[in-house]
C-alpha cells in the first residue's frame, strides 16, 4: 500500500486530523466533510489511499471516528459507488478494532446513503454507529476541547442551539462555586502539585498501575492497544483522588489499570514532555538520524523541568520492560510510540495535525529505543 507516496495535496486540506484519546482511552480520528474540497480539485482514489495510511498507524489499537457531516454539499461530495468501495476495501483489520463511529449533524442524506450501505454493513459494524445530534452530546464520548472542530461546524452547532433555546430561562436556584479540589487529587493537577501534596517524586496513580502492570500486564498480548469500560476507569480514579488505596486484583484489570495511565497522562495540565518542547520536538525530527539521540538527550536534561523528568524516566524504564516483552505482549518500540506519543506532548490547543503525529512518535520511539544513553 502507497506509504511512500506523496500525500502532501491531500494532508493540506486538513480533512483527517488525531485527536488524542477519547473518554475510553481510544485513539480518535476526525473527518471533516467541510473540508473536502470541490471533486475538481481532488483525486478521491488518492484521499481513500490516504484514509488507509492513516488507518493503518492506529488500526492495531482500539480506536473510534468522529466524522463531522456539516458542510457535504453537491459540488464536493464523493459518489456513492465511492463510498461502497470505499467499505468494501476497508477489509476485517480495519472493521475489528473500530471501536465508534460518531456521526455529527446527520442530515437526510445520512438516511440514504446508509439505506444503500445497510445491504453491505454487517449487524455488528452497524451497532458501533452513534448519531450525534449536537456537539455537547459528543462531549460524553470524548474531549471536544482535543478535537480539531471546523469553524463551519461550530458555527452551525450555534445555529441550532440557537434555533432551540427555550423562550424563558429556567430559574437559577443557586450558583455553583469551583468546588476546591481534594488535597489528595491526581487526574487534571500539575506534577508539581502532587509532589507538594504527597512528598512523592511518582505520583501514587503512576507507581499503583506501573508496579501492577510489571507483575500481571507485561505479557498480556495488546497491553496499552485495549479500551476498558469507562464507568470502572472513572471509579477507580474517583478512588486514587480520593487518596485511598487501590488493589487491582482481576486479570482484565490490567487494561484497566494501563488505560488510567494513559488517562493520568492525558489530564495533566500541561504535557509531561511540556508545551515548550513541542518546536524542539519537530526540529529535532528534521535532523539527521545521527545527531537526534544527543539533542533529545541535551533538550531533555536542559529545558525539561526536574518533576517532568523524574515521571518520565520512570516511565520510560518501565517502557523498555514491555518493549522487551514484546515477543508475547506484541508491543515493540513502535506501538509504544504510537500509543504513548500524543500523551507526552501536544501543542497548547490539544488539537494534533497528522503531520504532526509522524514527529511525535518518531521522538518517542527514539526515547524508548535509547533510555540507557538518555537518563543514564
Amino acid at each position: 500500500m502507497g506509504d511512500c507516496e506523496d500525500y502532501a495535496d491531500i494532508d493540506c486540506h486538513h480533512i483527517l486530523s488525531i485527536a488524542g484519546d477519547d473518554k475510553n482511552a481510544r485513539k480518535a480520528i476526525v473527518f471533516s466533510a467541510c473540508r473536502l474540497p470541490p471533486k475538481t480539485e481532488i483525486d478521491h482514489q488518492k484521499l481513500f489511499r490516504y484514509m488507509q495510511y492513516t488507518l493503518d498507524q492506529y488500526v492495531e489499537n482500539d480506536y473510534s471516528v468522529v466524522y463531522f457531516h456539516h458542510g457535504l454539499n453537491s459540488k464536493n461530495k464523493p459518489s456513492i459507488s465511492w463510498l461502497v468501495q470505499v467499505y468494501q476495501a476497508l477489509d476485517r483489520k480495519y472493521k475489528k478494532n473500530l471501536k465508534a463511529l460518531f456521526i455529527v449533524h446527520p442530515t437526510g442524506f445520512i438516511k440514504v446513503i446508509w439505506n444503500v450501505l445497510k445491504q453491505f454493513i454487517s449487524t455488528k459494524f452497524a451497532k458501533k454507529v452513534v448519531y450525534v445530534n449536537r456537539l455537547s452530546e459528543l462531549e460524553e464520548h470524548l474531549h471536544l476541547a482535543q478535537l480539531d472542530i471546523p469553524e463551519l461546524v461550530k458555527n452551525h452547532d450555534e445555529e441550532i442551539s440557537a434555533r432551540y433555546k427555550p423562550k424563558y430561562s429556567p430559574a437559577v436556584f443557586h450558583t455553583a462555586l469551583d468546588v476546591p479540589l481534594p488535597e489528595t487529587q491526581q487526574f487534571g493537577v500539575t506534577l508539581d502539585r502532587i509532589k507538594l501534596k504527597t512528598g512523592e517524586d511518582i505520583p501514587p496513580v503512576v507507581q499503583c498501575t506501573v508496579e501492577f502492570l510489571r507483575e500481571s500486564g507485561l505479557e498480556v498480548e495488546g497491553l496499552f492497544r485495549r479500551s476498558a469500560n469507562v464507568t470502572v476507569v472513572n471509579g477507580y480514579a474517583a478512588i486514587f483522588n480520593r487518596g485511598e488505596t487501590v488493589q487491582f486484583v482481576w486479570e482484565e484489570d490490567t487494561h484497566v489499570a494501563a488505560v488510567l495511565l494513559k488517562k493520568f497522562l492525558r489530564e495533566l495540565p500541561e504535557p509531561l514532555l511540556t508545551f515548550q518542547l513541542y518546536d524542539d520536538i519537530m526540529r529535532i525530527h528534521a535532523l539527521p538520524d545521527e545527531e537526534k539521540v544527543d539533542e533529545v538527550v541535551r533538550v531533555l536534561k536542559s529545558a525539561l523541568p526536574r518533576q517532568n523528568y523524574i515521571v518520565l524516566k520512570y516511565l520510560m524504564e518501565f517502557l523498555v520492560q514491555v518493549m522487551n516483552n514484546a515477543h508475547l505482549n506484541k508491543m515493540n518500540a513502535t506501538n509504544l510510540a504510537i500509543v504513548f506519543g500524543p500523551n507526552l506532548i501536544w501543542t497548547e490547543s490539544a488539537v494534533a495535525s497528522l503531520s504532526a503525529m509522524g514527529p511525535i512518535n518518531s521522538i518517542a520511539k527514539i526515547i524508548i529505543e535509547n533510555v540507557p544513553s538518555i537518563f543514564g
